[in-house]
């Protein structure tokens, strides 16, 4: 065979391979229309559950969800709620708070069953991206200024300090920082839900005075403090920070 025939034959079989991926890869299903924008700094949940996606984009009525977080993969689905074919602006989804993980996914279903019925896994089933994948966006659980509340006090027995109220969605550790350099002086795991006069053991270093309280996620589920533990943010995206002073 010539050198020339070879080639001619070798473009014509990858024209017929990419034709044919075009059609495996196309459609409303695998739209590249298809995605989600959460919110700038990660996903915000209320007390009641609620949440808003910034933007949601579907080629096809379709169904947003958010699903809890294994090992960095979406978990259970936690709440839907049903979008329109275009543009969809600050969508709200009520999810179970009880259910909730330091990182949650976004994801994108189709609403081929039933209209309107949320019949997903089947037939309702995921929305792809042209690669195949399904069409997710992961984000940080952020927190709420509420969470935490603590008042200028005295060391008691000279080492230790009572933070008033600390609410925990998820498995957390409640941290005490020096605020002249952020160096931890204590921390104390807490249980998912409410905590009332929740007590930390410092490590005085010299005259302490300003402190801050902060919330890490114990994404290691120990209840030991690790460097990999991040510290809970606001919508603002600042770290969330309780300030107090030792008197």
């Amino acid at each position: 065979m010539s050198k020339a025939r070879f080639i001619i034959i070798s473009l014509m079989a990858s024209s017929l391979f990419l034709t044919g991926c075009g059609d495996l890869l196309s459609g409303p299903m695998v739209s590249p229309d298809n995605h989600i924008e959460v919110g700038e700094h990660g996903i915000y949940v209320s007390d009641q559950g609620e949440t808003t996606l910034q933007r949601v984009v579907v080629a096809q009525p379709s169904w947003v969800c958010i699903q809890s977080d294994v090992i960095g993969a979406p978990g259970d689905i936690l709440g839907c709620s049903a979008v329109a074919q275009g543009e969809n602006q600050d969508v709200t989804i009520t999810v179970n708070p009880t259910d909730l993980t330091w990182r949650l996914h976004a994801a994108l279903y189709n609403d081929t069953g039933n209209s309107g019925v949320n019949e997903i896994p089947d037939p309702d089933m995921p929305l792809l991206t042209a690669l195949g994948s399904p069409v997710t966006n992961e984000a940080v659980l952020l927190a709420d200024p509420g969470w935490i509340t603590v008042s200028n006090q005295p060391l008691v027995n000279n080492d230790t300090v009572i933070v008033e109220r600390a609410f925990a969605p998820v498995p957390a550790l409640l941290v005490i920082h020096d605020l002249r350099d952020e160096a931890v002086l204590g921390y104390k795991a807490l249980q998912v839900g409410e905590n009332l006069s929740v007590p930390i053991k410092l490590e005085v270093r010299g005259q302490v005075k300003d402190v801050f309280a902060e919330m890490h996620w114990d994404i290691n589920f120990d209840r030991g403090l690790n460097l990999s533990d991040p510290a809970a943010k606001l919508s603002s995206g600042e770290f969330y920070m309780a300030h107090f002073e030792i008197q």
